[in-house]
């Protein structure tokens, strides 16, 4: 099948997000928000997303379908998404230079303080993937996740020279933990909500909203920030001092008078930026309300913390729905499958004899012992015993299928294809050949994994 790349909508999207960074980043410090740069920015941002919606609507394979914006778990977690990138990004951002001006930590210390942030995204997302395995809702979590999170950056808005290492820890950890509970539902919800033929540009369409997020919210809070710092400046014995742009180093080398009186302005400016990105995560927690949660798929699960902060993805359905069924299978085990499959065919055998009859059905010598138990968790004895159980069941003799033993293999493959295929009945495997093929794959490699013992 020959694709179209989307050559206009990618350039002129660039175009458009491009303009609207540099005029956040300029506008109010290199440029007056009323100059004729500012303006041109406006410009030239508004025309090139009109000309990118305009080139998708025309597109054969636009990189953003604008109907899957018809669908309105894509639109709200979108729109979820993009404020949380706005917010996280951009404060976090000045987390680091906290402790390197008004601290004194080298970078790497200032690095490493922001393990409480990692350690509650990793115990939010660990936490609620587990809760939502289990029960199968998932639309408190955002709820929770951005009310936490609101009330993680309310606390950093108090950090100040006189901070104790224990209370700036806890905030971080509290910010980490309402994001970790929300990130990665975000994906979730996506992914249940589009058809199999969606999947893989709804998938990557979560993960740009939230990196333009990131984008535009380190630009607008850094202008809030050097804007801000700017005006507690003036008038102090550290008005000299080049706003936010200082290097840390220089800083700690200031007169005491002057070193002062800067970090408490930074202290100030900083705390200005949790404050807005607080109400901007606020805008998240009332649209996290209108979340719509839908019966889970069998085939969808909760994302890890590095596809939830990824970035985006090809964007290729048949891709992402062969991740998410070998993830599914594997977190099943291999011998859950086979029992599944064993059950469902009606074969009245245990899972290791079962596995040894397809292995045999695929060309495997029975009687080459040490190919079968080479790098398997299973050794010759076991394989001789199931052997043996095979030939008292008249389904194997000499080491090869009997005609019965060979109709039994080919009923476990085909149920083994079938089981795989139930899990993504709702997506329609017939519409894609692709999708045969990969659970063929799939199959197959399942066919080669031992059941253990």
């Amino acid at each position: 099948m020959q694709h179209a790349i989307d050559y206009a909508g990618a350039v002129l999207l660039a175009v458009g997000l491009s303009a609207l960074v540099l005029l956040t980043t300029w506008g109010g410090n290199q440029y007056d928000w009323a100059s004729p740069q500012i303006a041109g920015l406006v410009v030239i941002a508004l025309a090139g997303l009109l000309a990118f919606l305009r080139a998708e609507a025309r597109a054969s394979e636009p990189i953003l379908p604008l109907a899957l914006f018809r669908n309105r778990v894509v639109v709200v977690t979108s729109g979820i998404g993009f404020v949380i990138g706005f917010a996280l990004f951009g404060a976090l951002t000045y987390l680091p230079l906290f402790q390197q001006v008004v601290r004194g930590d080298s970078p790497t210390e200032s690095g490493l303080q922001l393990i409480p942030v990692m350690a509650g995204v990793l115990l939010g997302s660990t936490g609620s993937g587990a809760a939502i395995t289990a029960t199968g809702r998932y639309k408190l979590f955002p709820i929770a996740g951005t009310a936490i999170a609101v009330v993680g950056m309310l606390l950093l808005s108090r950090l100040d020279a006189g901070t104790s290492a224990l209370y700036a820890g806890v905030a971080m950890f509290v910010l980490g933990l309402g994001l970790g509970l929300v990130m990665q539902v975000l994906v979730l919800a996506v992914q249940n909500a589009v058809d199999y033929a969606e999947l893989g540009v709804a998938t990557s369409s979560a993960s740009l909203f939230r990196s333009m997020g990131g984008s535009l919210g380190t630009a607008a809070l850094g202008a809030v920030f050097t804007a801000r710092l700017t005006d507690e400046l003036v008038g102090t014995p550290a008005a000299r001092v080049s706003g936010g742009s200082a290097n840390p180093e220089a800083i700690q080398d200031l007169p005491a008078a002057i070193r002062d009186a800067y970090t408490g302005a930074f202290s100030d400016s900083l705390s200005t930026v949790f404050l807005v990105a607080a109400a901007i995560l606020a805008v998240a927690f009332l649209l996290s309300w209108l979340v719509e949660e839908r019966p889970l798929r069998q085939t969808v699960e909760t994302s890890g913390v590095g596809e939830a902060f990824a970035a985006p993805s090809s964007g290729d359905s048949l891709r992402e729905l062969s991740r998410e069924l070998a993830r599914l299978v594997g977190r099943e085990r291999t011998v859950a499958h086979i029992e599944r499959t064993v059950e469902a065919s009606g074969v009245r055998l245990p899972p290791g004899p079962a596995w040894l009859l397809v292995q045999a059905r695929h060309g495997v010598d029975l009687d080459d012992v040490d190919t079968i138990t080479d790098n398997r968790p299973i050794d010759a004895a076991w394989v001789r015993e199931q052997v043996g159980l095979l030939a008292e069941r008249g389904l194997v003799d000499d080491h090869r299928l009997t005609e019965r033993g060979q109709a039994v293999a080919e009923r476990l493959i085909d149920t083994s294809r079938e089981t795989l295929r139930a899990l993504v009945a709702d997506w329609s495997p017939d519409e894609d050949p692709r999708l045969n093929d990969a659970i063929d794959r799939i199959a197959r490699e399942l066919a080669r994994e031992a059941p253990g013992r």
